[in-house]
């Protein structure tokens, strides 16, 4: 039976305002200054036997998406009981399911075919690495850095703590990477890097954010790994405007693939459509 989840858009800023909204009793006023949602106690309410509202997780996606979805292991959410979830929710929603690890939709092909614009889960891409972006403590976060730690399971953790304690006790520092095996992810390893917050250093933010695309593929490179899938670095909660980043990304790829003819395939995978958009309008391939 296919897990569900709902992908839920609204005004929240992080995983603490939506849970917020989930798991306190509903208040009129703070839903209208910061969200959506028309939930009332979570703890209060059966959804359908074996799932209560009490018993759902949120996690940062994408910029002010999220998801919500079963937090017990023995009691997933179905496509029935997710539909029930969603009768309770006052936002735009969507229910979806995961794609297999070989699905690519809504693909643009550049340089050749060496670069492709995916819209999708980067979880379950089907390349010999998936890019990370994590923050500078390596112990998992929000957006993609907590559903590639939830996907990946423990492993994942445990080899960056061991990062941690050995290499970077400071913590990894912006524009750098570092590798760990994939876990029980589809993808053999996972690169973690750490994007710029954007407005904190303006003199070298476009440095930074480029320095974790490069740094990335040559670390991909001594590994031998010839395949690697992209997350949009920094566009999240760390602010980096869309278009600026596009123009750096693609860049940074497009110089380090001329310099190396035997990287294969490099995604780039966008959560939504909107977003892959916006970056096919500003890319510069």
């Amino acid at each position: 039976m296919p897990e569900y989840c709902l992908i839920v858009e609204g005004a929240y800023l992080s995983e603490s305002d939506a849970e917020h909204a989930l798991r306190d009793p509903f208040i009129e006023d703070w839903v209208e200054q910061t969200g959506s949602f028309r939930i009332h106690n979570m703890n209060e309410i059966q959804i359908t036997p074996g799932v209560t509202l009490g018993s759902l997780g949120v996690v940062m996606l994408d910029d002010r998406v999220f998801e919500i979805a079963s937090t017990d292991p023995e009691h997933p959410l179905t496509e029935h009981k997710a539909k029930g979830v969603q009768r309770h929710c006052d936002a735009r929603t969507c229910l979806t399911k995961s794609e297999p690890s070989h699905a690519v939709k809504n693909n643009a092909a550049f340089l050749e075919g060496r670069v492709l614009v995916v819209v999708g889960d980067i979880t379950q891409q089907d390349v010999t690495a998936i890019v990370n972006a994590a923050n500078s403590s390596l112990l998992g976060g929000a957006g993609v850095d907590g559903a590639i730690h939830r996907e990946g399971g423990p492993q994942i953790l445990n080899e960056c703590q061991e990062i941690r304690k050995t290499r970077y006790p400071d913590g990894l520092p912006t524009g750098e990477a570092v590798i760990t095996s994939g876990g029980n992810l589809p993808a053999s390893y996972v690169i973690h890097t750490v994007g710029p917050i954007y407005g904190r250093d303006a003199q070298r933010e476009s440095e930074l954010l480029a320095a974790c695309y490069k740094n990335s593929l040559l670390l991909a490179h001594q590994h031998h790994i010839s395949s690697i899938a992209f997350p949009s670095i920094s566009t999240g909660a760390y602010g980096y405007p869309k278009p600026e980043a596009a123009k750096i990304a693609s860049t940074a790829i497009k110089e380090y693939l001329a310099a190396d003819s035997e990287f294969e395939q490099v995604r780039l995978v966008f959560f939504q459509q909107k977003d892959a958009s916006v970056f096919l309008d500003y890319q510069e391939f």
